[in-house]
């Protein structure tokens, strides 16, 4: 039988990838802020470890990044 948590971060959330480029761009992000990998576009940041602090190097990188683009 399969692992019954394959595929989740321990949040219960099960992992679906990134579907465009924005998307894939905002996971790299976040695995940089949070320093892991694996996260998908169902999973909450606050469970996966991010804080106030985070959230605003998140919200930094997010505009650094966008408006290189």
């Amino acid at each position: 039988m399969p692992d019954p948590d394959e595929g989740l971060l321990g949040t219960g959330t099960e992992y679906v990838g990134a579907r465009n480029a924005v998307e894939s761009l905002l996971v790299l992000i976040w695995e940089e802020v949070l320093g892991r990998s694996g996260i998908g576009i169902h999973d909450n940041f606050f469970d996966l470890g991010g804080n106030s602090l985070k959230a605003m190097e998140l919200s930094l990188l997010v505009r650094k990044k966008i408006d290189a683009k």
